[in-house]
Parts: structure tokens; sequence; C-alpha cells
């Protein structure tokens, strides 16, 4: 078990220059609203290097994920790979440990995700989406040191008639979409909104292998829903109520291998790639020092058993730590609750509760060798929920401010299964490469496996191309290295087929904060921001980790220098379970200064400190 740290803080100091254009085309501007600063604000008046997109306008470029998102917003990187989605703003992002949240948080309706999974699934029905560069710990807390997504999702109106809006599009790759919404007032306090999204997409890589139920991959099949309740009982009490579900499946990796090279100088690469299976497929020795190869992959089902085959072979094996499915399946569901109510002072007190989970499957293919060789299946379940209490002071006053404070409470369990499989699929063929390494070459072990098949005894004499050799002979010629018990084709010694590590861990994460910021007007033209957010966390992993037996067939961990070479990466040391806590404190600072030159144009200079927890491996 090794502990990570990434408690320290990351400073940020930022000069920008808001400004509008002049003259008759500035009239035309739009004025963007945006709550950054958990106020409703002109984008103009705001000191943060920050963009943001309309609903409107992300539905009309066809952004349908959160990584389209990067095309659209500068300094935004997104990106999803087997084990994770990684976010990343200004090059600051984290990597696949799934114990860490990300740097740039995500917050939705309010509501922080404290994990990227929950944002796999697509885009659909927003008002708006923020992005926010830098840290922002002050009013998003810790895990913005990158800086913050807001979004905000379309909420109906008091007083708006029913209707809705229904839109298929086909996508020239494949894909289609279906979506829409049915939004109205139930009474004159009350309004519904139910928003829809389905989407099918083909992958962008053709599938050669021959009559294969997948023809390009990665596929892709998410649905979504949201359902939103608005109740306004008085015009000072405002109450949101909003739920979604959402699931994401995908079949097969976002990067695959289409051709395979081995090393024509490295016998042993050959072996691993196209001599072990003329073991059993002899026509697959010819690629042996043949050069590049393409690579095939014929993948039926996700979950249960499904048949994989590289290089063009099929095999129907089906067992624990056999064939695995490649892909994703995540199934999220969020819930939040907005209160706000408006006082007689003209302060506005703002309650925001939610809660988000997720669970999910995944199986990748961890060697990326036209072999079935090393696999990785994850389980996990996650449970967040929050809640946050802030008042903030008018906005039309000399002095203005926010204060408030948050609970946080994470649980996060994965079950994981790391497998490598000795035979490759093909049962019998790990002692060929080891009678391989051993020098004794294919012929004889085919001559020696052909005989075992045969039903001939272990001391029977056979004839190979190296001189008359028995079963016991290569057990000898290997110091005992290599059990001859370990039949080919023959599922009596299945112990020796396969190596893995199961692993059961648990993350439980609780944190608290309060923070306040103030805006104070200088002059007429020069306002200064400043504030901070203090925040506890306490942090609590357990795990259990069981290895499984090894897949080499070695009865002697250490048989010799070049067997003991092959056989130690299937042998791995782990302590079999821990129970580690940590505990941290840290206070965030922010400050800007802010210099109105016209109606046109404004300058800031900025500087805050961003805070990234630590965690466990």
């Amino acid at each position: 078990m090794r502990k990570q740290s990434f408690s320290k803080i990351i400073s940020s100091m930022a000069i920008g220059i808001a400004v509008a254009s002049s003259g008759a085309y500035s009239a035309e501007l739009e004025e963007i609203i945006v709550t950054a600063q958990k106020r409703a604000e002109s984008l103009q008046d705001v000191p943060i290097s920050m963009s943001a997109l309309d609903g409107s306008k992300i539905e009309e470029a066809g952004i349908h994920s959160f990584q389209e998102l990067t095309g659209y917003v500068p300094n935004l990187s997104i990106t999803e790979n087997a084990v994770n989605t990684i976010i990343g703003m200004r090059g600051v992002g984290i990597g696949a440990n799934q114990s860490f949240e990300q740097s740039v948080g995500i917050y939705v309706d309010g509501i922080h995700y404290g994990k990227s999974r929950q944002v796999r699934t697509g885009l659909f029905d927003l008002q708006q989406v923020e992005v926010l560069r830098g840290p922002q710990g002050i009013l998003f807390g810790k895990n913005t040191l990158a800086g913050a997504i807001n979004i905000t999702s379309a909420t109906p109106q008091i007083g708006q008639e029913a209707g809705g809006k229904i839109a298929v599009t086909k996508e020239s790759f494949g894909g289609q979409t279906i979506e829409g919404h049915l939004t109205g007032s139930l009474s004159d306090t009350l309004a519904v909104r139910f928003a829809y999204k389905d989407r099918q997409g083909d992958g962008h890589l053709d599938n050669t292998y021959p009559d294969t139920e997948v023809s390009k991959m990665p596929t892709v099949d998410e649905s979504m829903w949201r359902a939103t309740v608005l109740w306004e009982p008085s015009d000072t009490v405002t109450v949101k109520v909003k739920h979604s579900e959402s699931e994401y499946i995908r079949l097969g990796a976002n990067a695959l291998v289409t051709q395979f090279d081995p090393l024509p100088n490295i016998p042993l690469s050959n072996a691993l790639m196209y001599g072990t299976m003329g073991a059993v497929h002899p026509s697959y020795r010819a690629y042996v020092n043949s050069g590049p190869r393409d690579a095939y992959r014929d993948t039926r089902s996700f979950g249960g058993c499904a048949l994989e085959s590289y290089m063009g072979m099929s095999s129907a094996i089906c067992e624990s730590g056999g064939e695995r499915p490649e892909g994703t399946d995540t199934d999220t569901a969020d819930t939040s609750l907005s209160f706000e109510m408006e006082l007689p002072s003209g302060h506005t007190l703002t309650a925001v509760a939610g809660r988000g989970t997720y669970k999910y499957q995944d199986g990748i293919d961890a060697d990326f060798l036209p072999l079935q060789f090393i696999g990785r299946s994850d389980i996990s379940d996650y449970d967040h929920n929050s809640q946050e209490l802030r008042i903030s002071s008018p906005a039309d006053g000399k002095f203005s401010w926010v204060a408030g404070v948050y609970l946080d409470k994470q649980v996060q369990e994965i079950d994981r299964l790391v497998a490598v499989d000795g035979t490759f699929g093909i049962p019998g063929t790990m002692p060929y490469i080891l009678a391989s390494a051993a020098g004794l070459g294919l012929d004889t072990f085919l001559a020696l496996s052909r005989a075992q098949v045969a039903g001939i005894n272990a001391t029977t004499i056979v004839d190979t191309p190296y001189g008359p050799l028995s079963l016991t002979d290569l057990y000898n010629a290997t110091g005992g290295a290599l059990d001859y018990r370990v039949p080919y084709g023959v599922e009596g010694y299945t112990k020796f087929k396969h190596y893995g590590r199961i692993s059961n861990w648990k993350q439980d994460t609780s944190s608290r904060a309060v923070f306040f910021q103030g805006s104070l007007d200088l002059s007429d033209s020069l306002s200064l921001t400043a504030g901070a957010r203090y925040t506890e966390e306490d942090k609590r992993a357990h795990a259990d980790m069981y290895l499984t037996t090894n897949s080499t067939g070695l009865t002697n961990p250490n048989p010799s220098g070049v067997l003991a070479a092959i056989s130690a990466s299937f042998f791995d040391s782990y302590d079999h379970n821990f129970d580690e806590e940590r505990s941290t404190n840290q206070l965030m600072p922010a400050a800007s200064l802010q210099w109105t030159q016209s109606e046109d144009s404004k300058f800031y200079i900025s500087y805050s400190e961003g805070f990234k927890s630590g965690g466990f491996n």
C-alpha cells in the first residue's frame, strides 16, 4: 500500500482584461449572466478568467458530451481512457487513480460531482455551462485547484404554457440521437419539466473480423432523463427539486490496437505474438518473423461470457479468468434540492442539498497483445451526499458579501480482478513458451504435448528433432521447473492456468468547510474582492487483497536465470489488507483588484490558492 498526498496548495496569479466592443456593435451584444460568484452577475463584471456557453448554443453546435466542450472552451481538456475520465485545465489534471477527485471541480445545479464517472454520460437540456479557470477554492471548495465547471440545467417557469420539443439527429458515422422535453405550469405556484435523451453511436474504427455482430468500434449507447419541479409559494421563497438518471455503455476501448509488428530479433516476442498460437493452430506458425499483421477482434457481447478473437482466431472458452469483454457500463442517479428565501433585510438565504450515486462495471484488455493474456475487471459503487447553507447580502451596496458552511460525505468501493491467462486462451501454451526459453523449441514441445494428448506415459520415449525425449526428460531438462503435469488441451490442472489478484477497496471521506467572500467599492472605478475558505477533511481506506495461483506451470519459483526472469512477472507481493486514515485542514485565500476604465473595458489582477486533498493508492 502506498499513501499519496497532494495536499500542497497551488497558487495562481492572473491579470485579465474584460473588453466590450465600442460603437454601434457594442449595443447589439447580448448581456451574459453568470453565477460564478454565487449570485447572478454580468460576465463582464466578474474578475475571473472564464467562458460561458448558453444552452441553446450547445444544442445548435451539436455538443453531446463533456469531451466535445473542449472544442469551444480554451484551456479545457477532457479525455476518456479505459480506467477514468481525465479533466484538465491549463495542463493541470489527474492520473488514473480512482481514489482521488478531479483537479477540475464539476458542479451541476449547485451540487459537487466528486468523481468524473458521474459525467461520462452526455449533456442535455441545459440552461448554461460556465468554465472557470484557475483555483476556485473560496466558493467552490477543495479539489478545484485547476478550475471548475459550473452547469445549470433547464428549469421550468411559473406561468409558462404547456409545451415541449422533440428532435431526432442522424450522424454521418451511423449514430442517432433522440432528445426532447415537456414543460409547463400546473398552477400559479407550481411548474414541472421532464427531459430525455437517447443516443446510440457507432464506432470510428472498422472491425475487419468476418461475420461479427459489431462492425465498428467502439460503440456507445447512452440514455438519460431528468425531472424538475419548481415551487414558488410566495414572492420571496423558491424551492427546486431535480432528479436525473443515466446509463452509459461503451463496447470496445477508446484506443484500439489495429496492427501488430513483432520484434524480429527477439525470439520470445515472436513466441508470445504468433508462435504460441501455432501450438494449437499450426497455420499461425507462418506469421513468425513475417512482419506487421492486422489485428482483428470479434466481440460478441458485453457481460457474461464474451467471445473475443484476435488475429482471426476464434475460441469458445468461457471460464473465470478466461475471456473477458472490453468496455464499460456506468449507471448514475443524482438528486438535488435547493431552497432560496429573500429576507426582509434584503439578504438572501440559500440551502442546497444533494446526493449523487453511480455503479459501473469495466472490462479492460491490459496487455495490448494479439493474445488473451492480461485482463482487468472492475465493479464499483459510489455514494456522495453534500449540504451547503449560505447567506448573501444585497448586490447593490458599496460592500457586498457571501458567507456559508459546507458538509460533504463520500463512500467509494471498488472490487477488482486482475487476471493473467497463462494459456493465452489456448490450453497448454505457457509451458511451450517456457520450453522455448529453455531452448527445447516448438517442434519438441508439439511432439511432447501431442504425446500427452495421446495418453502416452510420462516416461515413454518420443522421437523429436532433438532426439528421443520423454516428458520426464523435459521436466529434468528444466531443473524440475517445467511441470509436465500441465497437459496440453487437458483441464485437469487448471490451478496452473491462471494467476490473478482479487481486491476489495473501500474509502470513506468526510469534509467540513466555512467560507466568506466580500467585495468593496474603493471608488467609482476601483473595487477589491477578497475572501477565504477553511476546510477540514478526514479519509479512511480499507483494502483486502487475495492472490491466486500462478499461471506459469512452474513448480520452483526460481528454477534458472532464464525461467526466473520469465516467471517473475507472474508473481507479485502486496500487503493482503490495510487500514489507513489521514486528516487534513487547509486555508485557501484569494483576492482580486478590478479597475473599470470605461463602460466597455475593465482590467483586473487576481491571486488565489487551491487545495488538492490527499488519498490512498
